[in-house]
């Protein structure tokens, strides 16, 4: 037993269906953040956040090595 739809409710269930496939995806608002080792060797907080800021236009900050007894310069910044 079928059931029969008006004519114009099986054309606004068609569009619906139509306008959902033809819709694009969403794009992320939120880019990556990326992160890379600056200096290994020492860290100097002031030098840090400089150096990530002109070179990365990012955030440095001096992190603790494991097993290791200095600091080390990390930036994080946004990449593709």
């Amino acid at each position: 037993m079928a059931i029969k739809l008006p004519l114009h409710t099986l054309f606004l269930l068609l569009v619906l269906l139509l306008s959902a496939a033809w819709m694009p995806p969403k794009a992320s608002a939120q880019p990556r953040t990326c992160s890379i080792e600056l200096d290994s060797s020492g860290c100097t907080a002031q030098d840090c956040v400089a150096k990530c800021a002109s070179q990365f236009n990012g955030v440095g900050e001096c992190a603790h090595q494991e097993y290791v007894s200095n600091f080390h310069c990390v930036c994080l910044y946004a990449c593709l």
